[in-house]
């Protein structure tokens, strides 16, 4: 699976807004990184939809802007998206510590925007593809990628999904037999009718429970058991 990048570029003036995408397309294109970009005017406009906060992957967030400021969008939409990539592109170093805040992940100068902005690009490649595997997923609420790694089990309660992680329950539309196969290869088995886990959670397998790392059990059937502790020993000689 290779990596797929979703941007948004947020920045009132429209000059900046077509420069930085010019830039970060030159990059991608030359890395070989599939992209989709979106542009927009201000922190309002981004944030007035959930689905914005949620799809993308990397927003360029200019912070001097009307309306909305790109500080308090950025705020506001790590509350919901702990996992977007926020990089501030300004021409005030006025707010470079409260970004730290925000878990920004750089704080660029519009002046550097030639030299720095591709070193970020870089960063952010090196460290998505190495945290592992993401996938999309049509989330009720809108499309969400997120990482594989984080997910503790899926569960399967009548025609919707449950994707549960630490602190956050997703749900999507859906059968459960769709997803066996595509999360096999991402060390997801299949314990019991209505349950995919995520063997790096399992912390023990007992009396047809697992025991996962955030304390929660799930039921393991019978006719599954074996399969399941063989495939689970097996992870763990990884």
């Amino acid at each position: 699976m290779g990596l797929e990048l979703n941007i948004a570029i947020c920045d009132d003036e429209k000059y900046y807004r077509n420069y930085v995408e010019s830039v970060v397309r030159d990059y991608l294109v030359k890395e070989d990184v599939l992209f989709r970009i979106e542009l927009f005017v201000n922190g309002d406009v981004f944030c007035e939809r959930e689905e914005n906060i949620q799809k993308f992957d990397i927003i360029f967030l200019d912070i001097e802007m009307d309306g909305m400021n790109g500080m308090d969008a950025a705020y506001y939409i790590r509350e919901k998206n702990p996992e977007i990539d926020i990089v501030f592109i300004t021409v005030t170093p006025d707010y470079v510590f409260e970004g730290y805040n925000v878990r920004a992940v750089r704080y660029i100068m519009k002046k550097e925007i030639d030299k720095s902005l591709p070193d970020c690009l870089a960063d952010i490649i090196k460290t998505r593809k190495c945290s592992g595997h993401r996938m999309e997923f049509p989330f009720v609420g809108g499309k969400r990628i997120i990482l594989l790694d984080d997910l503790l089990y899926i569960e399967s309660q009548s025609h919707k999904l449950q994707f549960r992680r630490k602190g956050e329950i997703l749900y999507m539309y859906g059968q459960i037999n769709e997803l066996e196969s595509k999360m096999s290869e991402f060390n997801f088995a299949r314990c019991h009718q209505s349950f995919l886990v995520n063997l790096g959670h399992i912390e023990q397998i007992n009396n047809y429970l697992i025991c996962l790392s955030d304390g929660s059990e799930i039921p393991v059937s019978r006719p599954r058991y074996p399969e399941v502790k063989q495939r689970y020993l097996q992870y763990k000689e990884i």
